[in-house]
């Protein structure tokens, strides 16, 4: 029985988007009431055995479609197959089976085409028959784009929303087309079918995650944020999700809620993806690394905190930026270059120096001429190659490489994209352009895995990672300062030694004038004794400390901010971190060293450590302040260096001294000055932040002295003054000894100290 059907639209049905293929859930029963209301109206009166005919194929046809909704796909079938029998040109058993070929793709693409093209046949003015034929262009054009089924997709789409505006898909279908399947994307025309598409359907999640993409491929942050916030609220295991949220939140500068969105997605990772972003193992140096992972947890935990509190650019702030910038790094390396766990080669060079200047291939144009014409660039990349003691032309790229701003994949004359992995995708060049690199990965099996292209980038990859550091502008914006420090061990209390820590700051370069009578500044002070294995063991805490010029302490004229802390632990190895940070202007000095702490707790003679000053001088008992010592006042000089016509304190104290019948204890007292032994690398700190490196042979001694001297205490701290007027501007090394005259046992301490040339004559000391 063949009828003629008048012209109906079925808008205003729901539909909730399902895995796999999108297609339209069936008329709902008042739709299909109308839909045989219309026939007797448009048709005329039927006979009773067409009626029932009609009612039999509806209520079967029903059925399918409820079958069909829950999946059950085969019991489906049967019902459609049915309906047909009992009117075989009845629509919605056509639209069904459609639906059911178009899942489970059992059928020839053409023969699935044919039957959506049927129903629209029978049925012109249903958007559903619409939508779902441009399902089977879209099929087609997966396995054939030479047909140009994209361009017939997005002309039956479009028909689909004429139809029903409200359509519950067809505007998210045609964003996909418009956005990622077309030769020269639109995205604002993607971003506009996505909105009508989350008014019809706010429900609908893959149009929400889609329009998140879009306003960030836009820099519509704000609107990236809404969207991503309203994907979070319909499906909290969006993982995808957070990141973007987070990222967008990032260019914004908006970075408290952007640390707040991360806080929640690490809430819902499981342990080995919240590992990527926990381990900092990526980005430190192969010696680093090494250190790394010796540590236990515990200890990287602590590593981990005092490297990023290191790198902190403004810690006014609740949070620390550049560590924010390594979680969006990781995100954006799981996101775009994951397919391979955690990442390809492309992330590795991602999370370790971020995003760089040119990125070509995969689509994106070609600035080739630009980069081979520009004198800064080929500069850049000369010292660059130079300082890896590799010649810029080894690495050379040519036209034969096969960059270019081609897509990859099959294309016919829409535009339409065919499979990728058949072929060898598109190289891809980075070049980070201020630091003169310039990498080629490549995909040689066209399955997404992206590698260096050569033995020599391998070789590079490793010498940048010794000699090049992680960029970043938020390092970029920190103002460091090289600091001045000393220390020095003496014995402390109840078995303990005492670490005493000096430094020394240029008030021009660290800190303000703050007052008429005097200058000074206020500091966070923070200095840290961990484990070998960065166990915590003590800290002076973070607490802004005031700390003045003293005028006392002069290089080259130059008065210092000079300050000085104590700790008291148990003797062994441990690191000595200090942090120490402006409040107001964000700069900051640090340094980190291994030192040896010494046991002082035993019976024989011992000589601490020798405490280079500025000056000492006698003072009267009962005297208070941060560089009291019993009678003295002891102004340490951190950074070891001093003019040449400036008199070298030392201060030192000795221990476990014997006394004789009468007990008094008698001791002498003796010290050397000669350059700087043979094979001593000595990097010292000078005021003017110049780092020097000083070897060679043991010289001749230049200074010697001896005193005789008694006392009645078996423990003693005493001081020197020496004339370095004499010494030519060179490192020295001070050896010290003490002889214990009543035992005949001697111990020695050393200092190397270095003399600088006098700068000008004003500046030479009274």
């Amino acid at each position: 029985m063949t009828m003629t059907f008048c012209g109906i639209s079925d808008s205003g049905r729901r539909y909730i988007p399902t895995t796999g293929i999108r297609s339209a859930r069936s008329l709902s029963g008042s739709v299909l009431a109308l839909l045989t209301g219309l026939l007797l109206v448009c048709s005329g009166p039927l006979p009773v055995r067409a009626q029932q005919e009609m009612a039999r194929a509806a209520a079967l046809a029903d059925s399918g479609m409820a079958h069909l909704d829950r999946g059950e796909l085969d019991s489906a079938r049967a019902l459609f197959e049915q309906a047909l029998a009992v009117s075989d040109n009845y629509f919605r058993a056509v639209l069904g089976l459609g639906r059911i070929a178009l899942e489970l793709e059992e059928d020839t693409p053409l023969e699935i085409l044919n039957i959506f093209q049927e129903a629209v046949r029978l049925m012109p003015t249903s958007s559903e028959a619409h939508y779902n034929l441009a399902l089977s262009f879209l099929h087609i054009a997966r396995v054939d784009p030479i047909r140009g089924g994209v361009r017939s997709a997005r002309k039956e789409l479009a028909l689909a929303i004429e139809l029903n505006p409200s359509h519950p898909d067809a505007h998210y279908q045609l964003a996909l087309i418009v956005f990622d399947r077309l030769d020269v994307p639109r995205p604002e025309e993607a971003r506009d079918l996505l909105i009508h598409q989350v008014e019809a359907v706010p429900a609908h999640r893959d149009a929400w995650q889609k329009l998140l993409d879009v306003h960030m491929a836009l820099g519509e942050w704000d609107d990236a944020a809404r969207a991503a916030g309203e994907l979070i609220t319909l499906d909290p295991e969006a993982t995808e999700a957070y990141p973007l949220l987070a990222g967008a939140f990032w260019q914004e500068e908006r970075f408290d809620e952007a640390m707040r969105v991360f806080e929640n997605y690490f809430g819902i990772l499981d342990a080995d993806e919240l590992g990527l972003y926990l381990n900092i193992g990526y980005i430190l140096t192969p010696d680093e690394q090494r250190e790394y992972r010796t540590l236990d947890d515990e200890g990287r935990i602590s590593y981990r905190n005092h490297y990023w509190a290191q790198r902190d650019p403004d810690p006014k702030t609740l949070v620390n930026e550049r560590l924010l910038e390594h979680f969006i790094r990781v995100a954006w390396a799981r996101l775009e270059f994951g397919e391979d766990w955690p990442w390809d080669a492309r992330g590795d060079f991602y999370v370790r120096y971020g995003e760089p200047d040119i990125r070509t291939g995969q689509g994106r144009p070609f600035p080739e001429d630009f980069i081979d014409d520009d004198p800064f660039f080929r500069r850049a990349k000369r010292e660059f190659y130079e300082s890896m003691g590799l010649s810029p032309m080894q690495d050379t790229i040519s036209a034969s490489d096969g960059i270019g701003g081609r897509r990859s994949g099959f294309q016919d004359a829409s535009g339409d994209t065919g499979p990728v992995g058949s072929v060898e995708r598109t190289p891809e060049r980075w070049i980070y352009r201020d630091r003169g690199v310039d990498m080629v990965f490549n995909d040689p099996v066209g399955r997404g895995r992206y590698m260096l292209t050569s033995n020599l980038h391998r070789q590079l990859m490793e010498q940048m990672e010794e000699r090049l550091p992680i960029m970043s502008p938020e390092e970029d914006k920190i103002e460091y300062i090289d600091l001045m420090d000393v220390a020095i061990t003496f014995r402390g209390s109840d078995g303990l030694t005492a670490v005493e820590y000096a430094f020394a700051l240029l008030p021009e370069e660290f800190g303000s004038f703050r007052s008429l009578t005097g200058a000074w500044t206020t500091l966070d002070v923070d200095v840290r004794l961990f484990t070998p294995g960065w166990h915590e063991v003590t800290s002076t805490g973070d607490a802004a400390r005031r700390i003045e010029v003293v005028p006392q302490v002069r290089i080259r004229g130059i008065p210092l901010f000079v300050d000085a802390t104590r700790l008291e632990v148990e003797p062994g190895e441990y690191i000595l971190a200090t942090m120490l940070t402006d409040p107001e202007t964000g700069r900051r000095a640090g340094s980190e060293e291994q030192i040896e702490v010494p046991d002082y707790s035993g019976d024989e003679l011992m000589v601490s450590n020798i405490l280079p000053a500025a000056l000492i001088t006698e003072v009267g008992p009962g005297r208070e302040g941060r560089f009291i010592r019993g009678d003295l006042e002891v102004l340490p000089l951190p950074g070891r260096a001093l003019q040449a016509d400036q008199p070298l304190f030392i201060y030192y104290e000795a221990y476990n001294l014997s006394r004789d019948e009468f007990g008094a204890t008698d001791y002498q007292v003796e010290y050397a000055i000669s350059q700087a032994p043979e094979g001593q690398a000595l990097m010292t700190r000078l005021f003017q932040g110049i780092r020097s490196i000083v070897t060679g042979r043991r010289g001749r001694v230049r200074i010697a002295s001896s005193v005789t001297r008694q006392g009645i205490s078996t423990d003693m701290a005493s001081y020197l003054e020496i004339d370095l007027s004499d010494l030519r501007a060179e490192t020295w090394e001070l050896r010290l000894t003490i002889t214990d005259l009543h035992t005949g046992v001697s111990r020695s301490s050393s200092l190397i100290f270095r003399t600088l040339p006098i700068r000008n004559e004003q500046d030479r000391q009274p």
